[in-house]
């Protein structure tokens, strides 16, 4: 189970959750009860997960490194939000995460966005500002393309490579450089987090098992490299729970609200 694998930064992610959950209480209410937001636990924690293992590996896991990791939850339900608007008036009933059939979770997803642009800016890392604009902009387009064409696989390979291997990629690479990490475990970190994301957004859209495969042994592969250690195992466990999560139910299945 990803509990039992993640065990061991459980006090943090439980920081990052405390944040996310400070940030959904606006004067109007709670925000994630008001977009009707909905999420799959494993998807969720992965993503701060990632940061806090990353900077974890070379040192103490500090506030700047908590930060960081909210900052990609944050990054995550926005892209939620805003995916699940549809171009198709017929259909905006029947999209989970809308609320009263307006534009609320467009606000809501935009909202999200903000916060993590703020968190870069309190962090002193705005020089990651382009970045995460431009990874924003590049997503959002692909996701167009994929409303447009939901059943070239091209199309969902070049989503996947946009949204998942991007952002988990990112999330390694910013972690580790708050965690005092050198150039080449950077880089090394930057392409573990790629192959893995490239590998769960290919299982998760069920196409190219075969590239899928090779990905999740390429992420292996990158850790070799780096410190051993408890970071270095759980990532290596992470590989191999998203390889086989859609075999044993963990990945997919069950959701979770704010």
């Amino acid at each position: 189970m990803l509990s039992q694998i993640l065990a061991p930064i459980e006090i943090y992610l439980e920081k990052t959750r405390v944040i996310f959950l400070k940030a959904c209480s606006i004067r109007a209410g709670n925000l994630g009860r008001l977009a009707r937001l909905e999420f799959e636990p494993a998807d969720f924690t992965l993503r701060p997960a990632l940061v806090i293992l990353s900077g974890g590996m070379f040192g103490p896991v500090t506030a700047k490194i908590i930060k960081l990791a909210a900052m990609f939850q944050f990054v995550y339900i926005a892209s939620l939000l805003h995916n699940d608007i549809s171009e198709d008036a017929g259909s905006v009933c029947k999209s989970k995460n809308l609320s009263n059939r307006n534009h609320f979770p467009i606000l809501a997803g935009d909202y999200f966005y903000s916060k993590s642009f703020l968190i870069l800016y309190e962090t002193g890392l705005l020089k990651h500002l382009r970045t995460l604009s431009e990874t924003i902009g590049e997503l959002n387009k692909v996701s167009i393309l994929k409303l447009k064409n939901p059943d070239d696989c091209r199309v969902r390979e070049e989503y996947v490579k946009k949204d998942t291997a991007s952002l988990f990629a990112w999330g390694c690479k910013i972690g580790a450089e708050a965690g005092g990490a050198g150039e080449q475990e950077i880089q090394n970190l930057y392409r573990y987090g790629f192959h893995l994301g490239m590998g769960t957004g290919l299982s998760k859209e069920n196409i190219y098992p075969e590239k899928a495969a090779q990905h999740f042994d390429e992420a292996k592969g990158q850790l070799v490299p780096l410190p051993p250690g408890t970071a270095r195992d759980t990532l290596a466990k992470l590989v191999d729970y998203l390889r086989n999560g859609k075999k044993d139910g963990a990945i997919g299945k069950n959701s979770g609200t704010v």
